[in-house]
């Protein structure tokens, strides 16, 4: 989020320590970038059935922020429903025409905590930081251990694996070193 904690942007986790993250920025719109923790959330689950919005009723939207280069997440309220389509206006005092698939209802999720996610450090040889350093090394070793937060560290020459599973977590400990066996072959 911003420091007001009115716009929630994309981003990705790559690092992650006891008050704060290191986030890279959906197409790279900005440099990575160390937040604290309590300017961070999860997204909400995606929803399944189509909302009911209304009129009047207050949402998050997907946008362009005021001042912003990157799009975010930002609170505002239904002026107009027409089809797939609505009119809202923003904190800033502009509207704009949004697809309904770029509103949601307001998120109540709280900010993570160091609590929030397992990490997994796996240290890398020598001869294979080069390798990890490319994502498409690192894709099969996501896959086999179902879809977690993997990144290579140079600062301490190892993977970090993330997630909000504990099983996660357990998996990449167990087939972490299968993996950079493989990885020579």
């Amino acid at each position: 989020s911003d420091n007001n904690g009115v716009y929630y942007y994309k981003a990705f986790l790559k690092s992650f320590s006891d008050d704060e993250v290191l986030v890279s920025f959906e197409n790279n719109w900005q440099p990575d970038k160390r937040v604290k923790l309590s300017n961070v959330r999860l997204p909400p689950k995606p929803s399944t059935s189509k909302s009911d919005f209304r009129e009047d009723e207050r949402v998050e939207v997907f946008g362009k922020v005021k001042d912003g280069e990157g799009m975010a997440w930002y609170p505002a309220r239904i002026k107009v429903l027409k089809g797939e389509f609505a009119v809202v206006a923003s904190p800033w005092d502009a509207n704009d025409i949004l697809p309904l698939d770029r509103i949601r209802c307001v998120s109540h999720i709280l900010p993570i905590t160091k609590d929030s996610f397992s990490q997994f450090v796996l240290e890398v040889p020598p001869d294979l930081r080069d390798g990890c350093q490319e994502d498409l090394a690192i894709q099969e070793f996501r896959k086999h251990i179902g879809g977690a937060m993997v990144s290579y560290n140079p600062e301490d020459k190892s993977l970090h694996v993330l997630s909000t599973n504990p099983s996660v977590i357990k998996r990449a400990s167990m087939i972490g070193d299968m993996f950079l066996r493989n990885m020579r072959q």
